[in-house]
């Protein structure tokens, strides 16, 4: 079995991935925290130190500006020089909007049966105590990152086809049990 890597920005979704993997939802994998669209990958960055046989990264995209999409192309084209298997997930906006429309919510301040001190409370509640499990079935799970065509389209427009990413979807990464 090959060796699989989980990219993502912040506390938030390293607690949701690590959660789901546990699970067995997810396929199993070693977590980076690594913001894909804001900070360029170097070749002496730890990222790049070890082959990996398949590269998940989630991307939010709740800011789209040139400058994020070079950024992000870059670290993709790097990426591809340790795994010839990159697979993006992109999050309607940020980890906490992709989980409002898995729940099917406007909010998710009042979703949780705790009161928040604010959208910094939620957040760290969402990083650190939220059992997931407890609101997320398989399917929503096989659905999540699948608002991702908008994205998709606008990146292929931009870059053509690139031959080492695929766009994918919770279902896609989901543990054949």
């Amino acid at each position: 079995m090959g060796t699989c890597l989980y990219v993502a920005e912040g506390e938030i979704e390293k607690r949701f991935l690590t959660e789901v993997k546990q699970l067995e939802y997810f396929v199993p994998g070693k977590f980076m925290k690594y913001n894909l669209m804001h900070n360029r990958i170097k070749y002496s960055d730890s990222i790049m130190a070890k082959k990996y046989s398949r590269i998940i990264c989630v991307i939010d995209t709740d800011c789209l500006d040139p400058i994020q999409l070079k950024t992000l192309e870059h670290n993709l084209r790097m990426l591809s020089e340790v795994c010839r298997n990159i697979e993006v997930m992109v999050q309607n906006k940020n980890f906490e909007d992709e989980l409002c429309r898995l729940l099917g919510k406007k909010s998710l301040l009042k979703v949780f049966s705790k009161t928040f001190d604010g959208v910094k409370d939620l957040k760290h509640f969402l990083a650190q105590n939220v059992i997931y499990k407890e609101y997320l079935s398989t399917e929503k799970l096989e659905a999540y990152c699948g608002k991702y065509h908008e994205f998709r389209d606008l990146w292929i427009k931009q870059h053509k086809r690139s031959a080492y990413i695929k766009f994918v979807t919770g279902k896609d990464i989901m543990n054949k049990r």
